[in-house]
């Protein structure tokens, strides 16, 4: 039976290296902290956030070093093994990969990375669900209970 850890992993096969990654997902909290966006603690400012975060990916895809920034964001968070150096080629441990050994699997490896840790599939369909549930009023105040109470009605429930 897998484990917790597995269902937060992946194997990636390098198209050109043919090397096998682990990819591990990453946390929305982390991506966002990468930004300097935190996430929102309440739906008031959530749309906002959102809106501040997509405007950093564009200004970040269209600056080279932000570019490679985040590349190098996705590279060492998302892959859990092997591990890939960033530093003087000569200094490279033995277990580990160096960047510019990666070839060109460098944008399939952040691609799936991607693809990996924010599969949004159904994403706007919660989003909405949560929205409508903040603004729809619930048994407090302009709820329905407090609404029949105020109208002289007896709030549903079992009569006690």
């Amino acid at each position: 039976m897998p484990g917790i850890r597995d269902k937060h992993r992946k194997t990636y096969i390098g198209l050109f290296t043919g090397e096998e990654f682990h990819l591990r997902k990453i946390k929305p909290s982390e991506f966002m902290e990468f930004f300097g966006t935190l996430p929102a603690e309440n739906s008031d400012t959530l749309q906002d956030q959102l809106r501040a975060l997509g405007e950093k990916m564009n200004a970040a895809a269209q600056d080279k070093r932000s570019a490679e920034d985040l590349t190098r964001f996705y590279l060492e968070r998302g892959i859990a093994s092997p591990k890939i150096f960033f530093g003087p080629y000569t200094e490279c441990p033995e277990d580990q990969i160096h960047v510019d050994d990666l070839s060109d699997d460098v944008n399939g490896l952040v691609t799936a990375i991607s693809t990996f840790s924010f599969d949004f599939t159904g994403f706007k369909k919660k989003m909405e669900d949560l929205l409508q549930q903040q603004l729809s009023p619930g048994p407090g105040l302009g709820g329905e209970a407090v609404q029949s109470a105020a109208n002289g009605a007896a709030p549903a429930g079992d009569g006690s």
